[in-house]
């Protein structure tokens, strides 16, 4: 059972990824990639870059000072990131804090 659900957490991301490719209109977003001020794609990227690794230091950081335990910083990263792509799936972001929730249990052994 392990092994399929090891697997299914492979593929399905990868078959997600397949039909949102096939969907996508490649003139127009090369169109509109031209048209844009590459100075402002620039900066866009960077402050959503930085908001991001902001919050994820946040995150680690109140996990630490709330778990006897203390989870390795990349494994925490990596749990954050995940937790930002099950949240934009599911309505209202919902499934980003209860996915955090469930990964921060794991770890330290309490859901409190």
């Amino acid at each position: 059972m392990k092994k399929i659900l090891r697997l299914l957490s492979w593929v399905l991301p990868l078959l997600i990824f397949g039909i949102i490719a096939c969907h996508i209109d490649v003139g127009m977003l090369r169109e509109n990639l031209l048209k844009t001020e590459p100075m402002l794609l620039v900066v866009g990227l960077s402050c959503y870059l930085f908001a991001v690794v902001l919050g994820a230091i946040r995150w680690i950081y109140l996990v630490h000072q709330s778990a006897s335990v203390r989870g390795h910083v990349l494994y925490l990263f990596i749990k954050y990131w995940v937790g930002l792509a099950v949240g934009f799936i599911l309505p209202g972001g919902v499934g980003w804090d209860a996915y955090r929730v469930v990964s921060a249990g794991r770890l330290t052994g309490s859901y409190g």
